[in-house]
């Protein structure tokens, strides 16, 4: 992935609330299960809410061999 791409990836998260945060988090297809439960979403802080999801999302593109957000959905508001 692009230092460009990552960078528009980062943004995109930055500016998302917690309840498009989580809903991403929700609808992302990931290789792997996310199983956090609504309590404990609701209940880390958003920047580390936005962590779990920005790491999520690479591991996603990474698992997609292309390096790129092909796959990845996450739009601004």
């Amino acid at each position: 992935m692009s230092a460009r791409r990552l960078d528009s990836l980062a943004v995109r998260i930055a500016v998302m609330d917690r309840s498009q945060l989580v809903q991403t988090l929700r609808d992302l297809k990931c290789p792997f299960e996310v199983d956090f439960s609504d309590e404990f979403l609701q209940s880390i802080s958003i920047e580390r809410l936005r962590h779990i999801l920005m790491a999520a999302t690479l591991h996603v593109i990474n698992a997609d061999g292309a390096g790129e957000p092909s796959s990845v959905h996450v739009t601004p508001l």
